[in-house]
């Protein structure tokens, strides 16, 4: 027997898919964005098929482009322990209640980033006069569209940082998620 779980985009419906091909399981349920299965081993491979052709049928280019939903526009000169706090304050974060995530537009890199652990970077973005340092997590491939002087648009959220707090600096972070070049 074989058995797994998937999670979806939000341009597909992953129950919908899997009642396409009932006959295929032993055992299967969920709902739109998940959902679990279990079937003969040796039926993997039509399964797959079956699944992709499904899937091929019903999602376009589009679907499949990564897409951030931005909670609000957040500048710098706003950023304070305070409003790290009363954004905590929201929380527990998780599943059905994700962080706030803030855009910025028209920042300008304000130095070349650090890269950090050999897949990471920090990266210093100016607003206004303002500079906010951030956690790049797995940004070193896009070390490139972060280079000194350039505008960007940038999506963030503030994280707690218990690490950074140990050592005496505000116990919070911010953490890039995104960048593009600047709209005009």
């Amino acid at each position: 027997m074989a058995q797994g779980s998937g999670r979806s985009i939000p341009a597909f419906h992953l129950l919908e898919a899997l009642e396409s091909m009932p006959d295929l399981f032993v055992r299967f349920g969920g709902h739109s964005h998940a959902a679990g299965v279990t079937l003969d081993a040796q039926r993997v491979e039509e399964f797959r098929s079956r699944f992709n052709a499904f899937a091929a049928s019903r999602l376009s280019p589009e679907d499949l482009m990564p897409e951030l939903k931005i909670d609000g526009f957040l500048e710098f000169s706003h950023i304070t322990d305070r409003t790290a706090a009363e954004i905590f304050g929201l929380g527990p974060f998780g599943h059905g209640n994700p962080p706030p995530l803030f855009a910025v537009r028209h920042a300008e890199v304000a130095g070349p980033p650090a890269l950090w652990k050999e897949k990471h970077l920090k990266v210093m973005l100016r607003q206004n006069g303002r500079n906010l340092s951030l956690k790049a997590w797995n940004f070193a491939e896009r070390a490139t569209e972060l280079a000194a002087g350039t505008r960007v648009d940038a999506a963030f959220c503030l994280e707690e940082d218990a690490y950074a707090a140990a050592r005496g600096y505000p116990g919070w972070s911010a953490v890039l998620r995104d960048v593009r070049p600047a709209s005009t």
